[in-house]
């Protein structure tokens, strides 16, 4: 009798499984096995009785049988199902009424589902339903016929079972994936797996839209769909790409194109690949995202573009690894081959000129230490030797410690804008100078005319009384009296010239020795006041085009800055010297015996308000002034190094020469 309720509670055991299957976890399966494995030896020693074992299976599944028998109409609940109606084991006031346990408008769909059972079509459905304290569930129920010996449906055996957990959990996961679907659409982001071991991929759908690809596809369909759409020149990158992943773990980020219809559309995605491991370090699965990033290009390349052709050029700069990065814009700013461009930051840093690199290297200094920011001018020299003035300007990127970690920059030529600001600080030194000059001419005038008419007495009356005396002692002081006289007149006669000196006049063929010699009646002086020798070599009598006036000026400068040069040497001289070079140059060198300019100096000293003289000893515009007056006679002016002692040289075309 035990053997024969074995032999129906195993067969019992063969239908829950095989009914609830796919609603059952592994785990509950094992556990009704080893349940009914136990039970039998236990109904063995008489010590359990089969309804047991059904209960305490049920109990386990969370599972309830059910039995409708079609002749007698009678409905018959194991307890489990009792229990997930809510109502008392054993009342069968309830059993008609099971329809009315289901949500409204479940109940159609139950009762066909019922008639095609009856028809001999077996079921296994999820339907919302309340208890009977209303308490709302999900149970899952099954059903299949059972036939009689001539084929015909007798019975609905079925299972019952409360899947609420499972459903509500279920549908939390549909949503959620439905969620990201809908996160994924939006931001143009798919997500991807691919196996390593077993070769299997999954794509999520805008994975699948990003690519153009109907969803789903067989794998192998897939690899091939996907490898159309890459665009030929970027498969080569991509497939290095994926073995470094696959062998080494290397994650990956690639920038590549999709290419779809036959090249008429290309799409610009960005793909990202995490590497999964198992516990020997093996790389097993590769995960990753790929973004479509066609409009972002699209502006970005527009905004490149715009940029391109207003000269501005883009950068960035990681201060952690020292790598620099530019677009092609900055190439041509900076005249660089981009094929002999290193991408280390000392590239930008060797581009610096002397006078700039220490300012420009601080400035970026602090900008990375958040003590400014970064938007500054800076020289370079080119390959070709030319000076370039270049404007920058960055912002951070700082970690959650403050830490610099990437620096996102532009850059545009300023070198008109610099070249005109230093020609508009020189035109208002001009102004000032000559605003000054005017007023000093005047006075100069009025000097001059006070004298003129004293000083025409005192020499006109030297010679006769020279006349009248045979005097010695007495003729050699009128003598001195008469040159102390020539001297005076020497001085008021550039008196007169420095009152006319701020009054414009036209260039013409003038002797630049003449000049000279001019100029040398302003600065005789300052030049015996500070007891200075002075020496002349003048090689050849050049005649230069030039206003005589403002060339005057330039060198009285010039001399000027040499005594006081000098004025501290303990051999105390200047020297002046006047030459041509192949028919087509003057040239004046102006040489002191002062400590010289240092070439740090000597890049700065023909800036606007630069000195190098004591606070109160200069304006810093003399130098700056006589530079725009030289080159705007097509000529040069610049520091000739020779020696210990430092040389002002200019140059100026001769009269022979084409100006």
């Amino acid at each position: 009798m035990k053997n024969r309720q074995f032999v129906y509670l195993t067969n019992v055991r063969d239908v829950l499984l095989d009914l609830t299957s796919s609603v059952l976890t592994d785990d509950q399966k094992l556990k009704i096995s080893e349940l009914l494995v136990e039970t039998q030896k236990w109904q063995e020693s008489g010590f359990i009785e089969p309804v047991e074992l059904l209960n305490g299976t049920e109990e386990i599944a969370q599972i309830g049988g059910w039995e409708l028998d079609l002749k007698t109409g009678k409905t018959r609940w194991t307890e489990q199902v009792y229990r997930i109606h809510g109502v008392t084991v054993g009342d069968e006031t309830y059993l008609e009424k099971g329809l009315s346990f289901y949500a409204e408008h479940e109940q159609p769909r139950l009762l066909k589902l019922i008639r095609g059972a009856v028809a001999g079509r077996s079921f296994q459905e999820v339907l919302e339903f309340y208890d009977l304290e209303k308490q709302h569930k999900w149970v899952q129920v099954t059903a299949r016929p059972v036939m009689n010996s001539e084929g015909d449906v007798t019975k609905l055996q079925g299972t019952f079972q409360d899947v609420t957990l499972m459903q509500e959990a279920f549908m939390e996961l549909e949503l959620h994936k439905k969620l990201l679907d809908e996160a994924q659409k939006i931001a143009k982001i798919g997500s991807w797996t691919y196996n390593l071991i077993t070769g299997e991929q999954y794509w999520s759908s805008e994975h699948y839209r990003i690519f153009e690809i109907q969803e789903p596809q067989p794998r192998e369909t897939l690899h091939q769909l996907y490898r159309s759409r890459i665009h030929p020149e970027d498969w080569p990158k991509m497939d290095h790409l994926v073995e470094r992943a696959s062998i080494n773990g290397e994650d990956f980020v690639f920038d590549h194109r999709v290419y779809l219809d036959e090249g008429r559309r290309i799409k610009n995605v960005r793909g990202i690949g995490k590497v999964e491991k198992n516990h020997e370090g093996q790389p097993v699965v590769i995960s990753g995202t790929c973004q479509d990033l066609t409009n972002l290009v699209q502006l970005e390349e527009k905004n490149r573009m715009i940029l391109h052709s207003m000269g501005v050029g883009l950068w960035e700069y990681n201060p952690v690894t020292q790598d620099l990065v530019w677009d092609k814009s900055m190439y041509e700013l900076f005249e660089i081959d981009a094929r002999e461009f290193s991408g280390h930051y000392a590239a930008w840093e060797s581009s610096l000129s002397a006078n700039a690199k220490e300012t420009a290297v601080k400035e970026l200094a602090m900008a990375l230490s958040g003590e400014k920011n970064f938007d500054t001018t800076f020289e370079i020299l080119t390959r070709s030797g030319r000076q370039k003035f270049i404007g920058g300007r960055a912002v951070v990127k700082r970690n959650d410690r403050g830490e610099a970690i990437m620096m996102y920059g532009l850059n545009w030529d300023r070198t008109r804008d610099v070249e005109l600001e230093k020609a508009i600080e020189v035109e208002k030194g001009k102004a000032l100078l000559n605003a000054k000059m005017a007023s000093l001419g005047e006075l100069a005038a009025g000097v001059a005319h006070e004298i003129n008419n004293p000083l025409a007495m005192i020499m006109g009356t030297i010679p006769l009384v020279q006349k009248k005396t045979s005097d010695l002692i007495v003729n050699n002081k009128l003598e001195a009296i008469l040159h102390a006289g020539q001297r005076i007149e020497k001085i008021v006669k550039g008196l007169k010239k420095f009152s006319l000196s701020s009054d414009p006049t036209e260039k013409h063929w003038h002797s630049l020795s003449a000049i000279l010699n001019e100029a040398l009646i302003s600065t005789d002086s300052k030049v015996v006041r500070h007891k200075t020798k002075l020496q002349l070599e003048i090689a050849q009598d050049c005649q230069v085009f030039c206003d005589p006036l403002e060339l005057e000026q330039v060198i009285i400068n010039l001399i000027n800055n040499a005594v006081d040069a000098a004025k501290n040497s303990e051999a105390n001289w200047i020297k002046i010297k006047i030459f041509q070079r192949e028919d087509q140059f003057a040239f004046m060198q102006i040489y002191d015996s002062g400590s010289g300019v240092s070439h740090e100096n000597a890049e700065k000293i023909f800036q606007p308000f630069f000195t190098t003289k004591a606070v109160g000893e200069g304006t810093g515009l003399g130098l700056a002034i006589s530079k725009g007056i030289i080159e705007s006679h097509k000529g040069k002016l610049r520091i000739h190094f020779e020696g210990p002692n430092t040389c002002f040289e200019f140059e100026l075309p001769l009269k022979n020469y084409e100006v």
